[in-house]
C-alpha cells in the first residue's frame, strides 16, 4: 500500500488558521472586527493598516484545527486600507470605475490529517491585506500577500 504525504506540521492551536510555508507555520493574526450596514450594504473593519501575518505565496495554503468553529464557515475577504484601518466594503450601488468589485472571495477545503483541514484559496491572490473570517463571528484572521 502506498503511504501518504506528509500533511504537514499540525496546527499547535485549534480555531487558529496558519498559513504553511514550506513546513513552517505562521499563525494568523486574530483582530475583532466591526460590522456596520443592512445586508445589502455591508461595511467589515479590521484596526491596524497592515497583518504581521506576511506570505509572498498568491495562493496561501492554511492549516487548520477546528474546535468551536467549523472550517466551512470561513469567508475569505480583501480589505483595502483607509484612514488607518482596514474595510471591506459591499453595496448595490458599486462605483462603475472599481478594478475589482467587492466580492467575498471563494475557498476550497480537504481534510489532510485527523483534526487537520487544509484551506486554501481558489485564485490567485494580489498584493494586499487579506482576512478569513467566520460567517456570523466578530473575528478576523488576517494576513498579508506581498
Amino acid at each position: 500500500m502506498a503511504q501518504q504525504k506528509s500533511a504537514g506540521p499540525k496546527p499547535p492551536k485549534n480555531d487558529l488558521p496558519y498559513l504553511l510555508e514550506a513546513q513552517k507555520l505562521i499563525p494568523t493574526e486574530i483582530q475583532t472586527l466591526s460590522r456596520s450596514g443592512s445586508k445589502d450594504d455591508t461595511t467589515i473593519t479590521v484596526s491596524g493598516t497592515t497583518s504581521p501575518a506576511r506570505t509572498p505565496l498568491p495562493e496561501p495554503i492554511f492549516l487548520f484545527s477546528p474546535g468551536q468553529i467549523n472550517a466551512a464557515q470561513f469567508e475569505l475577504f480583501r480589505f483595502h486600507v483607509t484612514n488607518g484601518h482596514r474595510e471591506w466594503s459591499k453595496n448595490k450601488q458599486q462605483n462603475p470605475q472599481d478594478e475589482e468589485p467587492e466580492e467575498i472571495l471563494r475557498l476550497t477545503l480537504r481534510p489532510v490529517a485527523e483534526g487537520v483541514i487544509r484551506i486554501e484559496a481558489a485564485e490567485m491572490l494580489n498584493p494586499g491585506e487579506y482576512a478569513l473570517i467566520p460567517k456570523d463571528q466578530k473575528t478576523a484572521f488576517c494576513f498579508t500577500v506581498f
